[in-house]
């Protein structure tokens, strides 16, 4: 694998790419900026009617969990969403596994 200088982005490529080949699941990615709420996950999912909630963190292990983060993750469990963590595209690809 080639080493690059924007790790989560590609796993973010990976993530996209293969939930976009899955007529089942519907997605959109966040673009963050400074009008946005911050702390919202990377990646929105619906999937059999469940509402996901995913940030990624570089597949390194060097990606840190930011409290707005955390509390924006909290906030869709409370909700009755699914909020997750996952750092790889075999992490990604269990959620959306029946």
């Amino acid at each position: 694998m080639a080493v690059t200088s924007r790790p989560e982005g590609t796993l973010k490529d990976k993530c996209m790419g293969w939930a976009k080949a899955r007529p089942d699941i519907w997605l959109m990615k966040v673009m963050g900026n400074s009008i946005q709420t911050g702390g919202i996950p990377d990646i929105l999912a619906c999937y059999k009617g469940k509402f996901y909630a995913i940030e990624l963190k570089r597949p390194d292990g060097q990606g840190v969990l930011a409290t707005r983060q955390e509390a924006q993750l909290r906030r869709i469990i409370r909700a009755g969403g699914i909020g997750v963590v996952v750092d790889s595209l075999e992490q990604f690809k269990e959620i959306f596994n029946d």
